[in-house]
């Protein structure tokens, strides 16, 4: 991605799909396995907003 713009946007769309995900999980079939992945993805897009701050 060429700027910080851009990448703020694919942020908050991979973000509100992660939230839209995890709203429309039911907590009683949630396996541990989806869990992990619904958490490396926030791991992820933690990432990618810490290396806009340092590009800014």
């Amino acid at each position: 991605m060429s700027n910080s713009v851009e990448q703020l946007s694919y942020i908050k769309e991979r973000f509100n799909t992660v939230m839209e995900t995890i709203e429309s999980l039911e907590p009683e079939e949630l396996s541990l396995e989806e869990l992990d992945q619904l958490l490396s993805v926030l791991d992820d897009l933690e990432n990618k907003c810490r290396e806009v701050n340092r590009a800014e």
